[in-house]
């Protein structure tokens, strides 16, 4: 038996593939079964080598022109979460009706190893393609089972992935540049910087760059959007994590700036999600809310080198602690949706609710105190005004999560057909679990302090009084809800955007509608002199642009898609090498 200790770095990248194997064996029909039973499972691996991998990094030379995989601490935490997210994500997929079985668990395999994959790869290239992957891949997840409502939300999510995308592989061609020695410095790396930001802000749903999120996340299958906003999500964080150049010995030009739009996009996903009406909805704007604190701690980092590390430590505590309890909120909205016996469920969300508020004894109590530490010494009037404002986010997010539970509770009543199986609850208990005990074992030290620190009765305080103000100040609006129910709904899911979308939903329709519709043929004018009657033409071959359309039809097909990407994935290596 090989030790623990002196397994290979490229292990763990190498188990993160494993879902790629799942993913191929859904697009054969030989092998469709046996995959679809497995994908929910294809998880494991990952999480087995999260545990027991050691740090290290190795190169393959032979991959996309040369990579770099393996684990480091980050890493290791981020791959764990990622792992445990997708494995009760698809437990719950299994245990629940979904239509085209083969389909959704090829493409959630297909997703599930991009996003384990990029947890492995510490070099540009390697988390690049990683993402992509990821990132293409959830279309086909957002617009599962088809219909006009799935449709217009793909076509907002796609276009969102292309301009981040495009942003970031741009950011990253500056910062190899740079690297390169082809411009200066003081140039190309406040230029590489913004690029970044502005690339993964779109996939954090930064407040601006968020009109994505409310709409895909509600259309989404209930096991997709578990993994969108508990776990992909967090790739953008992770992205800023590796390549923003954090620690240096000069200030970075847009920390304050960042840390700005962290607590602007806090404030506004809490103010916009309590007049949402539809539960997915107001978790999709919490995500917002949330990631919003994460991007303070990174800002927090980059305007003050020596505060670095305490920023990736409170952003990587906080996506552990934000992926388990969002995974777990999604789920259960589905769980109650479909359960006769609704109260004991929304018993079982008011833990993963209110530990996004900073329950004590959960893992919200460690994660703000972890933060707090990161951004007690921000520059300037920074320390002051997120001292006092991090507390009024807290009771923000305690209102965002009582009209959730009060959107889930008043929710139709359940069809006893789709009672949810023993899979779907053991997932969502699986989640609440980790919810619970995560951060109490995590084995860094600062985490471990931070756990203590959490019982002292000085911040037991700090925690419970937000969250008692949350629930007063919702007590009270639910006492008015005469009144105050006419306000639900007044702002759209999709808030500023609405009118754009709406706009460019209009004119892509129409647009559709006029290629559709075949041009009408010229009635033959009155005193048009006869002509004898030509022979009838000879069929000829099919033009062009129809053997195109048919060609077109095929890819359209999804195992005919995924088999020649595999093709061409293989042609890719073989050439690389």
């Amino acid at each position: 038996m090989i030790p623990l200790s002196t397994l290979p770095a490229w292990t763990a990248f190498a188990a993160a593939l494993v879902p790629l194997l799942t993913a191929a064996g859904c697009a054969l029909p030989l092998t469709r079964g046996s995959a679809v039973r497995l994908a929910p499972l294809a998880a494991v691996p990952a999480l087995a080598a999260a545990v027991a991998v050691p740090d290290g990094s190795i190169a393959v030379p032979w991959l996309a022109s040369g990579i770099e995989v393996g684990l480091d601490g980050t890493g290791r935490a981020f791959l764990s979460l990622v792992a445990v997210v997708w494995t009760a994500a698809g437990l719950y997929a299994a245990g629940s009706p979904i239509v085209d079985r083969a389909r959704f668990f090829g493409l959630f395999s297909l997703a599930m190893a991009g996003n384990l994959a990029l947890c492995c790869t510490t070099d540009p290239v390697g988390f690049y393609i990683f993402f992509a992957m990821m990132a293409l891949s959830t279309y086909g997840l957002v617009v599962h089972g088809g219909g006009e409502a799935k449709r217009r939300a793909g076509r907002v999510y796609i276009a969102f992935v292309v301009a981040g995308e495009a942003l970031l592989i741009s950011g990253l061609f500056v910062i190899g540049a740079a690297a390169l020695g082809v411009g200066a410095d003081s140039i190309l790396g406040p230029i590489s910087t913004a690029l970044l930001l502005v690339a993964f802000g779109i996939k954090m749903g930064t407040v601006g760059l968020h009109g994505w999120l409310p709409i895909a996340h509600p259309v989404a299958p209930t096991p997709a959007s578990a993994v969108l906003s508990g776990v992909m999500l967090k790739a953008g964080t992770l992205g800023l994590i590796r390549f923003l150049p954090g620690g240096q010995a000069e200030t970075i030009p847009f920390g304050t700036i960042v840390i700005a739009f962290g607590l602007a996009s806090a404030f506004y996903g809490a103010a916009v999600g309590v007049f949402q009406t539809v539960p997915k909805t107001v978790l999709a704007y919490s995500s917002v809310s949330q990631l919003g604190l994460i991007t303070v701690a990174i800002g927090t980092g980059l305007a003050v080198p020596d505060l670095w590390p305490a920023a990736v430590t409170a952003a990587t505590v906080y996506a552990v602690h934000h992926g388990l309890a969002k995974a777990a909120l999604f789920l259960g909205t589905d769980l109650a949706a479909r359960s006769t016996r609704r109260t004991p469920v929304l018993v079982a969300l008011s833990l993963p609710a209110l530990a996004l508020a900073g329950l004590p004894l959960a893992s919200g109590a460690v994660a703000k105190i972890v933060l707090k530490e990161a951004t007690g010494s921000a520059p300037g009037a920074w320390s002051a005004a997120l001292e006092a404002l991090l507390p009024i986010a807290a009771v923000g997010t305690t209102l965002l999560m009582a009209r959730f539970l009060y959107l889930v509770a008043m929710g139709p009543k359940a069809d006893r057909k789709s009672v949810p199986g023993p899979l779907a609850v053991g997932a969502v208990a699986l989640l609440l679990i980790g919810v619970g005990a995560t951060l109490w074992i995590w084995p860094a030290g600062e985490v471990r302090y931070a756990a203590e620190k959490s019982l002292q009765a000085k911040y037991l305080w700090a925690a419970f009084w937000p969250i008692g103000s949350g629930i007063a100040i919702a007590s009270a609006v639910w006492a008015a809800r005469a009144t105050t129910s006419r306000f639900a709904g007044v702002i759209p899911s999709a808030d500023v955007y609405a009118p754009v979308f709406a706009w460019a939903h209009g004119r892509l329709e129409e647009r559709e509608r006029r290629v559709a519709t075949p041009l009408p043929t010229p009635a033959t004018p009155i005193l048009a002199p006869e002509r004898p009657a030509a022979a009838e033409p000879a069929p000829s071959e099919p033009s062009l642009l129809a053997r195109a359309g048919l060609l077109e039809s095929a890819l359209l097909n999804w195992p005919t898609a995924i088999s020649a990407l595999c093709v061409l994935a293989v042609l890719l290596l073989l050439l690389a090498a």
